[in-house]
């Protein structure tokens, strides 16, 4: 009987401990329960806020770019277009920390990235412009680099600017909030376009006197200097000049005490705001072949932009050159009595020139030459034609001289006149 009683307490014991266990097990599923659900709702409200203090932080960074887009493209105008430079106010760019603050609240990471590079390139542009106005005042010129530069940098920002808003507005930015900046862009476009139009209007770093030669009739014995000059900020190397056609000489003039010296053994530095002439001896007409040519002078530079400069050169080689041969042709006034016609040929050839045959079927026409029919390289015949009024009837009349010679492609040539017999 003891033993059965003792039996029955033990089992009262453990049922007792059982529902006690069981108890702090419910209790500590509430408390899990309780405390989870109170986490839930306190991690959805702080993403909310976090979403929130995202949103105006990118909706802030957002007007802040197009700000200093706005301003950059204002600078550049001012420098370049008006004259005129205002230094650009205390920087409102985000610093370190407000990027900081956009990495914790979990900005896009590209959307990071290009508001570093607009930042970055603000600064480097505020820099060029303050640059480029004290080389304006120093010099009161400014060079097509230098707006070239500034339109890269406000171009680039522009771009940069446009895929900032688009990111602001995937983050959640108001339209309505992002009306202003892209105004702002619409109006620094606008800026850009106006320093495009006034490129053109601004002095190249390097500049050549002469952009392109045309010799016409070429007949040699003349020279063309080309004058390089220097309007960039610093030293320019004039590291090479040359010509597509052999025999064309190059020469600097005025260099190292002489008149001329021969450019292959030169090159020359070219102090800011000078220059260099550089003489140019042509072949003779009788070196090249006969009818139209094309060459190209090259030029070389260590200056960005002008490493190499080309002046496209043309004429025409005339072995046999007919000189006065419009005042020959032209009637002129009416003949009462005797009139003489004269005109020259010119030996353009390297070799003598021959007048075989001169003659005219002109009624009381007499052809002479009077200096005889031959011409050595770059000389002269002249040829007279007398004619008569008596020979010939009254009125308007035309007739052709012919001459023939003995250099190829010119064994004849036929040169027409007019005139007017008065009685």
């Amino acid at each position: 009987m003891a033993s059965e009683g003792n039996d029955e307490k033990a089992g009262k014991r453990d049922r007792s401990t059982l529902a006690a266990f069981l108890g702090m097990v419910m209790s500590a599923l509430v408390s899990l329960f309780i405390a989870g659900t109170m986490f839930t709702v306190g991690a959805l409200h702080q993403k909310r806020e976090d979403d929130r203090d995202r949103r105006a932080l990118v909706q802030f960074l957002a007007v802040e770019v197009a700000d200093i887009y706005a301003e950059a493209c204002r600078s550049a105008h001012g420098v370049f277009v008006n004259s005129r430079y205002r230094e650009a106010t205390a920087p409102r760019m985000a610093g370190a920390r407000t990027l900081a603050q956009a990495i914790s609240l979990g900005t896009d990471p590209a959307l990071v990235a290009t508001l570093r590079t607009i930042y970055g390139r603000h600064a480097r542009v505020e820099k060029d412009l303050a640059s480029d106005w004290a080389f304006y005042r120093a010099r009161k010129k400014l060079t097509q680099s230098q707006i070239g530069r500034a339109i890269d940098e406000c171009t680039a920002m522009g771009e940069e600017v446009r895929q900032v808003l688009e990111m602001a507005a995937k983050e959640g930015a108001e339209e309505a909030v992002l009306s202003g900046p892209q105004q702002m862009c619409a109006e620094a476009a606008k800026l850009t376009e106006a320093l495009v139009a006034q490129k053109g209007k601004l002095l190249p770093d390097v500049q050549l006197s002469e952009t392109s030669i045309d010799l016409g009739t070429w007949s040699g014995g003349s020279t063309f200097s080309i004058k390089v000059s220097n309007f960039s900020e610093g030293p320019l190397t004039v590291t090479s000049v040359a010509s597509s056609q052999e025999g064309v000489g190059f020469y600097l003039a005025n260099y190292r005490g002489r008149k001329e010296w021969p450019a292959e053994k030169e090159t020359p530095e070219v102090k800011p705001d000078e220059s260099v002439t550089y003489i140019i001896e042509f072949p003779k007409p009788g070196d090249l072949p006969d009818g139209p040519f094309k060459w190209t002078i090259t030029i070389e530079t260590d200056c960005p932009g002008y490493e190499r400069l080309t002046i496209p050169v043309k004429g025409t080689v005339v072995k046999v050159e007919i000189c006065r041969r419009d005042t020959f042709e032209a009637a002129g006034s009416p003949i009462t009595s005797t009139r003489t016609k004269s005109l020259s040929l010119k030996n353009n050839s390297a070799k003598l020139l021959t007048v075989t045959t001169a003659y005219c079927w002109l009624a009381g026409a007499k052809v002479d030459l009077p200096s005889g029919n031959t011409a050595e390289a770059g000389r002269f015949i002249a040829v007279e034609e007398r004619i008569q009024a008596k020979s010939l009837p009254p009125g308007p009349f035309e007739w052709t001289l012919v001459l023939e010679t003995d250099c190829p492609g010119y064994e004849r040539i036929a040169i027409p006149f007019k005139g007017t017999v008065k009685k």
